[in-house]
């Protein structure tokens, strides 16, 4: 590593901590002030406070690197352009790439950091916060396990037990419904208890009904005083698991999702929780590459309260769409992936369209006019595929790029007060030559005459 690099560094890190320092603090500030109410009412000792705020600690940790992320890389990359560092940098040659490098790096490396803290540590900081508050704090019983009543389904088969009792390996009052192809039910076995011995299920005073799946009618009843069953299950899977999605990491979530499934059960929610895991760690990386442009375009005007202020305004956009998103996934109205991660993905885009062209030091209409190509391209994939699939094919290719020219045009007119009634048209030659046509054979040109609709102030009906 560079003495550059490890300055940079140096300087990201240190306003990292105290930023992540500063927002958590209010996190934990805002959270307690909420709960204290509960402590107070219910006469908490002072060890349950501290317990309770070691807790949530890395929680609100969790909750606010991104942005801290974020006004770090602004802080640093402002902070070196206001002591005229970058300049210096700059004028010796050295590349933007080459000095936000490291604040990439981090970037990343906060992510991966991320997603294993969000994996191993949060879930346990949240079992033992719901332990507090409902069993400490409120004198609340803890149930982790459901052991009665529990309905659940294999394949073509539907179990039901009245009571399990693992720590025995007993099952008491099993029922089970075998279907066919067309959920017909074609047999029944009742029986008043079950154990479990040497990886057999044996079935004491086992009672079998056959039915015909036309008529339903019992064409078979047997009784067998035991009778032993091979199942896939043991007897810990006879137990419904009470923990909330917040205190399960990814791959927790996904082995639920994948026996939800197994067992005929809607896993939509638990979907979304299980990709939100994966997606959420890399807002890190995400606000490191916005962080950046927006220093670089402010240069020795960034300062800390500029820094602090874009960190809040883009952290409470960001939570604002994720949440909306999530709640979609929820209501099974968006795909459960792309809840979790079009919040991610949409900033995501948006610090790499900055980064690939504010560092190079185009100005802010280049950000308006790509707005403006960008809506354009969403109307394209929403409203006309299909009108456009009808169109001539090098048309469907070029009317987008003619409609923004036909608004920077007419935006150019009106500005200068000489907007024409009628449509500028453009002339745009066209290829004619085919596969069949030899290559050195003349040119095959012709040329369409393209109107830019430059007398349309709306946008879509211009590019209609």
């Amino acid at each position: 590593m560079s003495i550059l690099h490890r300055y940079i560094l140096h300087f990201f890190t240190r306003l990292l901590l105290l930023s992540l320092g500063a927002f958590a603090g209010i996190f934990l500030l805002v959270d307690f002030l909420e709960k204290v109410d509960d402590f107070l009412e219910h006469g908490a000792a002072i060890s349950l406070y501290v317990l309770y705020l070691l807790n949530m600690l890395p929680v609100a940790v969790a909750q606010v690197i991104p942005l801290a992320t974020l006004l770090a890389a602004f802080g640093t990359l402002g902070g070196l352009s206001k002591s005229n560092e970058l300049t210096a940098m700059r004028g010796g040659g050295i590349s933007i790439w080459k000095i936000t490098l490291p604040l990439l790096i981090s970037g990343l490396l906060l992510s991966a950091g991320l997603f294993f803290v969000n994996e191993f540590l949060i879930p346990v900081n949240q079992k033992k916060i719901h332990y507090i508050l409902q069993n400490e704090l409120r004198g609340k019983q803890e149930i982790l396990f459901k052991r009665d009543n529990i309905w659940f389904r294999e394949d073509g088969t539907i179990y039901h037990v009245r009571q399990s009792q693992p720590e025995n390996n007993r099952l008491l009052g099993v029922t089970i419904l075998e279907f066919d192809e067309q959920f017909h039910l074609i047999s029944r076995q009742d029986a008043p208890l079950a154990r479990f011995e040497e990886g057999v299920w044996i079935f004491e005073d086992l009672v079998s009904y056959r039915y015909d799946p036309d008529t339903s009618m019992i064409i078979e009843r047997l009784r067998f005083p035991q009778k032993s069953l091979e199942l896939a299950k043991k007897p810990e899977d006879f137990t419904e698991t009470f923990y909330k999605a917040e205190q399960l990491g990814f791959f927790e979530l996904r082995s639920l999702v994948e026996k939800m499934k197994n067992e005929g059960y809607n896993p939509r929610n638990y979907q979304v929780d299980m990709h939100a895991r994966l997606a959420y760690p890399f807002t890190c990386l995400t606000m490191t590459m916005l962080g950046i442009p927006f220093a670089l375009r402010k240069g020795r005007s960034a300062s800390l309260a500029v820094g602090v202020t874009l960190s809040v305004a883009v952290g409470v956009v960001f939570f604002i769409l994720q949440t909306l998103l999530t709640t979609l996934g929820y209501s099974a109205v968006i795909p459960p992936f792309i809840a979790a991660w079009s919040a991610l993905l949409i900033f995501s885009l948006l610090a790499v369209w900055l980064l690939t062209g504010l560092w190079h030091g185009a100005s802010w209409n280049f950000v308006f006019w790509g707005l403006y190509h960008g809506l354009l391209l969403i109307l394209e994939k929403v409203a006309l595929s299909a009108a456009l699939k009808k169109l001539p094919r090098f048309f469907s290719r070029l009317y987008v790029l003619l409609a923004v020219v036909g608004g920077a045009l007419r935006r150019h007119l009106v500005r200068l007060g000489e907007l024409p009634d009628r449509p500028l048209v453009a002339f745009m030659p066209v290829s004619l030559r085919d596969g069949d046509v030899d290559a050195a054979a003349a040119n095959l040109t012709s040329v369409a005459y393209v109107a830019l609709a430059t007398d349309e102030p709306d946008p879509r009906l211009r590019l209609e």
